[in-house]
């Protein structure tokens, strides 16, 4: 159908600039907001699991190793079950394994940073649709059009940029 339309053609009255431009910055702008504000509460919640991972991780290994120590040393630490070392030592080797990989993990995929890079840009891009008022004029669209795709190509770059620094596997 939108071939067959073929190009726009007509006078540009204040109508139809009122009506692209209202569509136009419904896309550009909300719709990059909204966007960008789920973003950055998903990344949010993604950085606030992984810290709770590493901190249980942290907490287990700390209460086994003194539970371990403080029952050790007591009268009843020649009656411990032998499979009480093994768990001790399984505790040991397992639990800094997962607080490396969280920690690796979230320094590598950064999803606090991005978190708060997303709402800063949903702050941005919400701040701009409310500079536009109710009734935005031509000029007043077109200079949120170009602040908003100047915005979307710096995320973009930061996105490659991002990505070539934070490649998973080198070739």
């Amino acid at each position: 159908m939108r071939r067959a339309a073929g190009l726009p053609a007509g006078d540009f009255d204040a109508q139809r600039v009122s009506e692209w431009g209202r569509w136009a910055m419904n896309e550009l702008i909300q719709g990059q907001a909204a966007y960008h504000h789920g973003s950055g509460m998903r990344d949010g919640r993604i950085a606030h699991r992984i810290h709770q991972i590493e901190d249980a991780s942290f907490v287990c290994l700390f209460v086994v190793f003194a539970g371990y120590l403080a029952v050790h040393f007591t009268p009843l630490g020649g009656r411990l079950p032998h499979w009480t070392a093994g768990v001790v030592s399984m505790v040991g080797t397992t639990m800094p394994a997962i607080g490396a990989s969280t920690m690796a993990l979230d320094a590598k995929l950064e999803f606090l940073e991005q978190s708060h890079r997303s709402r800063s840009i949903a702050g941005t891009l919400e701040a701009l649709a409310r500079s536009l008022g109710g009734r935005p004029t031509f000029d007043g669209m077109r200079h949120a059009a170009r602040v908003a795709m100047r915005l979307h190509i710096a995320e973009a770059n930061h996105w490659r940029e991002g990505s070539n620094r934070r490649r998973l596997f080198r070739p």
